[in-house]
């Protein structure tokens, strides 16, 4: 059968509804996530989109000629470097001043570190080898800024 929103994609679902419009649907900003979501045809031209929860039910029609969807968005970036030197991540636990830092070395052989930057906190891992990943930056900008805010914060205690 032809999908009835889409009318291009040949589909088994009982619904009527090919999986690249079903992934389009839920994917929209409009609805809440993680909700059982059904759809119900209404005619050729719209159909309406039901969700709920044990707390909320809503509904919403919507027109097969505007657009849904969202585009893609950065929410996190993540990036890899390498200090110029080998770290003492257990003098760097004891010794340097970051607001929230763990280091268990029977889960993971590595310092991690929460960092705030531009108002949000950041994540970065220090390995003893000298490499580092910086993840939760939204930009370039974020990710420079982290990483000044790390090596600065070593080179005053000495490290570099």
């Amino acid at each position: 059968m032809i999908c009835k929103i889409c009318g291009a994609n040949e589909t088994d679902n009982p619904d009527g509804i090919c999986d690249d419009c079903k992934f389009c649907i839920l994917n929209d900003k409009n609805v809440p996530p993680n909700f059982w979501k059904s759809f119900f045809i209404l005619d050729s031209n719209s159909y309406y989109l039901i969700w709920n929860s044990y707390t909320d039910c809503a509904e919403m029609k919507i027109n097969k000629d505007e657009p849904f969807g969202t585009k893609p968005r950065i929410t996190n970036i993540v990036a890899t470097g390498r200090f110029p030197k080998e770290l003492d991540i257990v003098k760097i636990y004891k010794e340097v001043d970051f607001p929230i830092k763990e280091y268990e070395p029977e889960t993971y052989p590595a310092l991690l570190v929460k960092v705030k930057v531009n108002g949000n906190l950041k994540h970065v891992t220090l390995y003893k080898n000298g490499k580092f990943i910086i993840t939760g930056a939204t930009s370039e900008k974020d990710v420079n800024d982290i990483y000044d805010f790390i090596f600065n914060k070593l080179k005053k205690c000495g490290y570099f």
